[in-house]
């Protein structure tokens, strides 16, 4: 018995892409877009279709990041921290 539905490497593009517009982190869809291709790889291996149509599709880039993924070094976090913060009472300073 072979499945009558259609279902192509675009379905899943926009799948994929509704999670990317929803703002889930790429680590988490990376984990989401696993399930996809396994279903439609066991219905191909019990030839319920012909193709896994979820195969073509590439993962999501990853979102640019404004600052360029930079990260402060301990020297400029030690002069940034105290600003941040504040003093506080009955808290010991650093």
């Amino acid at each position: 018995m072979r499945w009558s539905g259609t279902i192509g490497p675009q379905d899943v593009r926009l799948w994929q892409a509704g999670l990317v517009r929803e703002h889930y982190q790429r680590s988490s869809i990376l984990a989401k877009r696993v399930l996809p291709p396994a279903i439609l790889e066991l219905a191909r291996v019990n030839g319920w279709l012909d193709l896994n149509r979820a195969d073509p599709v590439p993962q999501p880039r990853a979102r640019e990041r404004p600052d360029g993924g930079r990260v402060l070094s301990p020297e400029e976090w030690s002069v940034l921290r105290p600003r941040l913060t504040g003093p506080r009472p009955g808290c010991w300073s650093t």
